[in-house]
């Protein structure tokens, strides 16, 4: 569709003048029929102005709240909205250090300027931070590093920001001295990137909606079972399983370390080809993991399996008797690992947490669990096994690209009881 422009270009309303030798100005829209413009004065703090649909332009620009001030002989002031009734900025510091600061409708511009989380610096005489929203309630931010790759960190609602930047995936480097990205989400969930490259051509990547970490049963063979005819009919496999991951330790609300577990619903029966049949072609997916869960890396993920043959008890009862018992071991280990590995100091959770995941998954690999099963078994009918830990380290956010295990058919055997039997699995990253 054609568009009809305005007759002419006209200076906007007030009395601020700024640096055109220098200077850029950014623009973002946080709700319709809005207008926010945002630029780096002669006395280095950010200035602003505003249209309204109903008002028209404010008077005159303003200094935003805060005593940080910036260079503006070097620096560039990014803007992006996250959701409707909110702004964040973004500029490189005096001490190379992104720094930010946010408005929202109901409480108003943010006191003053702060760091971002994260080690990570950049070249505040060259580099420009660029920052773009995938979805709502997520930032995105991308600029070149010393070492020419493009880095990268983000912002969920859920999580807050994340703990450092990070390179993203790829051999191709970029000129830090003389080029900028820029950064787009066509839809949500997905990130387009552009540079020049050292040949003069425009080179891009893109990013699509979050990965997921699957945990999937490719197939069961059963060896041996433990039916017994005084039983009356005979056994059926269920599988269950209880996961975490380095990133769900956490301190709560009472300053105590926490571990979220999630819980997958029971499948079976196994032992019955039309159950067990399709995975060859399509896994059951049993667990599922969220990669853009903020935390550090390398991350240590934790899979239980939880193995029942079914007689004559109520399985949901079994499963959820285990469950809890299972689920209060994985919490004990992860968080004694934890703190004695000094992986968790005070209310902070430090870098090691992934180690120590992988510690404490080593020792639930090894726990007598037949103090915890018999005693679950006591007054059941149901075959109860004692839980099978797997694990999978991932040591970057890119883990299709850092990890060997992935979509590796794997299988593990289960001998206990007079059963035998085997249970084949992988780990997959799911795009989008």
């Amino acid at each position: 569709m054609s568009q009809r422009w305005n007759g002419d270009w006209f200076p906007l309303p007030g009395q601020a003048v700024f640096d055109r030798d220098k200077q850029h100005i950014a623009a973002v829209s946080r709700a319709e029929g809005n207008l926010d413009l945002f630029v780096i004065g002669f006395d280095n703090r950010i200035w602003s102005t505003f249209w309204t649909a109903a008002g028209g332009w404010n008077h005159d620009w303003f200094p935003l709240p805060g005593h940080a001030v910036f260079d503006r002989d070097k620096q560039q002031v990014a803007a992006v909205s996250r959701a409707e009734g909110n702004l964040d900025l973004f500029v490189i510091g005096f001490d190379n250090h992104i720094w930010s600061t946010f408005w929202t409708e109901a409480g108003g511009w943010n006191h003053d300027w702060f760091p971002l989380p994260g080690q990570a610096v950049f070249d505040r005489d060259k580099q420009q931070v660029a920052a773009v929203s995938r979805a709502e309630g997520n930032l995105d931010l991308f600029v070149i590093g010393f070492d020419n790759h493009i880095w990268s960190t983000f912002w969920t609602e859920a999580g807050s920001w994340n703990h450092d930047w990070f390179p993203l995936p790829g051999q191709a480097v970029f000129d830090r001295d003389k080029q900028q990205v820029a950064a787009v989400s066509r839809a949500e969930g997905n990130l387009d990137l552009f540079v020049i490259g050292f040949d003069n051509h425009i080179w891009s990547t893109y990013g699509g909606p979050p990965p997921r970490l699957q945990f999937r049963l490719r197939g069961f063979s059963e060896h041996d079972s433990t039916d017994r005819a005084a039983q009356g009919a005979s056994d059926e496999v269920y599988i269950s399983a209880i996961g975490t991951d380095s990133a769900a330790v956490h301190f709560g609300p009472d300053e105590k370390l926490a571990v979220d577990l999630i819980e997958a619903p029971m499948i079976g029966d196994v032992s019955r080809d039309d159950v067990r049949g399709p995975w060859g072609r399509n896994p059951h997916v049993l667990l599922e993991f969220d990669l853009n869960r903020t935390g550090f890396w390398p991350r240590t993920y934790v899979v239980t399996l939880l193995i029942v043959e079914h007689d004559n008890q109520d399985l949901a009862d079994t499963f959820n008797e285990i469950k809890d018992k299972v689920g209060n071991e994985v919490r004990a280990a992860v968080i004694a690992a934890a703190t004695s590995g000094g992986a968790a100091i005070g209310t902070a959770v430090l870098p090691g947490i992934g180690t120590a995941v992988g510690a404490a998954a080593g020792f639930l690999a090894g726990f007598a669990w037949d103090v915890v099963i018999p005693a679950i078994g006591e007054g059941l009918e149901n075959e109860a096994f004692k839980p099978r830990v797997l694990t999978l380290m991932i040591p970057e956010p890119w883990p299709n690209r850092s990890s060997r295990e992935i979509d590796r058919p794997q299988s593990i055997r289960v001998e206990e009881r007079g059963a035998v039997y085997d249970i084949h699995y992988d780990w997959h990253i799911a795009e989008g």
